[in-house]
């Protein structure tokens, strides 16, 4: 693996301000050229960026076959449009210099947790505009993120969502084997209201004749 800090210098970025790559090796058993990249942005409220939110979901995106980028952004007292040019730094990155390393220029993503979310979400309505494409000093084709998700694929068979588990028993006997199935739905009654006015027991009277 390609594990790099590579630290972030944009105007108002804070010292501890670094992207961490997490890029699989080229393998001769893995015949992969070219793999998706997502850049993780962790949660924390602007005020930190989680751990938990980081390094543990690049290896989980490792695990499945694809690259990835850890951005730690710079937090308050670190204003707009700080840390958006931040992760414009790590998308350009990934499509000028990730090459190299087996990442596909073509499928970049931004995923986010909390406030790395809203960041995430944030870059994919600012990308396109002006000011982003001047402090990054590139055309904004540069800087854009792939918008469809169906891009990301498992290398793991993925288990179709219709499926579900059927529910049978069986019961067996010297004579004959039956089989019953029996549905997750009760058939049980449900026992009709009574009125107020009518008595829970009627009976009957019977009249005598004269």
């Amino acid at each position: 693996m390609i594990h790099e800090k590579i630290e972030l210098h944009v105007p108002g970025s804070a010292d501890y301000a670094a992207m961490y790559t997490y890029f699989l090796d080229l393998s001769k058993e893995v015949p992969i050229e070219k793999r998706p990249t997502v850049i993780v942005c962790p949660g924390g409220a602007y005020a930190f960026t989680s751990d938990r939110e980081a390094e543990p979901i690049a290896m989980r995106f490792n695990a499945i076959g694809m690259n990835a980028v850890v951005v730690r952004y710079s937090v308050a007292p670190a204003r707009f449009p700080t840390a958006l040019l931040e992760v414009a730094t790590a998308v350009k990155y990934v499509r000028e210099e990730g090459v190299k390393y087996g990442c596909d220029p073509e499928k970049v993503f931004t995923i986010g947790f909390s406030a790395g979310g809203h960041l995430a979400a944030s870059y994919g309505n600012f990308w396109s505009r002006p000011f982003v494409a001047e402090a990054m000093n590139c055309p904004s084709e540069l800087l854009r993120r792939t918008a469809r998700s169906s891009h990301i694929r498992s290398s793991r068979p993925a288990r179709s969502p219709t499926t579900i588990p059927s529910r049978t028993f069986s019961v067996s006997s010297t004579s004959s084997k039956k089989r019953i199935s029996r549905s997750k739905t009760s058939s049980r009654k449900i026992p009709r209201p009574r009125s107020s006015g009518t008595p829970s027991r009627m009976t009957a009277s019977r009249s005598k004749t004269p």
